[in-house]
């Protein structure tokens, strides 16, 4: 800032001053470049989200590993960074991440709805007029009560609480799908006039 500026005596002068001292032998800073990101995508199947105890381990280098836990909460499209962890690092480089990428595998008898379970249970004509008990098993191998002493149609559908994912969570939710005989027999005929009245 420059100026005129009085002294003690009341002489005006000329005043120069700055704000802030410049030297001109430091360098300033430069922003060290940056490593690339490395993204590694990785897929599981439903059974192995469900269960959740597994710890996946994932070779990055010569000699070196690194590991996380295979959690229930996983869907696809959820990502692990581990940061500063690229494989493409380099010396004198800012340190890149390393990215999991998780997909989940698609399933023949269920289908992943955030905390939902979705299931679709073949019934024989005789069973959805039988009143007898249908049961779902899960994907832990469990053996769930479905249905108790019901006539079950097509738009038949229970949702079991707690049998979602991860185990405690969410619904099953299990509807039928009626398996048509080719012959009709009187046993068919019974049958039939069952689910008219339903």
């Amino acid at each position: 800032k420059r100026g005129f500026e009085k002294d003690s005596d009341g002489n005006t002068a000329w005043k120069s001053a700055t704000s802030s001292s410049f030297d001109p032998n430091k360098k300033s800073k430069k922003q060290r470049p940056r490593s690339e990101d490395v993204t590694i995508e990785l897929s599981f199947t439903l059974e192995e989200i469900y269960l959740g105890k597994k710890i996946h381990t994932h070779t990055i280098g010569p000699g070196k590993t690194i590991s996380f836990k295979i959690e229930p909460s996983f869907k696809s499209g959820t990502t692990i960074t581990f940061e500063g962890q690229s494989p493409k690092n380099k010396p004198d480089y800012e340190e890149g991440d390393l990215i999991f990428v998780i997909f989940i595998k698609s399933n023949n008898r269920f289908i992943k709805d955030d905390k939902d379970l979705h299931h679709v249970i073949d019934v024989t004509l005789y069973q959805a007029c039988a009143k007898k008990p249908i049961f779902a098993t899960t994907l832990d191998n469990r053996q769930v009560l479905v249905i108790s002493d019901e006539i079950i149609t097509n738009t038949t559908r229970r949702r079991i609480p707690g049998e979602g994912i991860p185990k405690g969570e969410g619904f099953l939710d299990v509807s039928f799908n009626i398996l048509w005989p080719e012959d009709v027999d009187e046993t068919t005929l019974a049958c039939l006039k069952k689910l008219s009245y339903k």
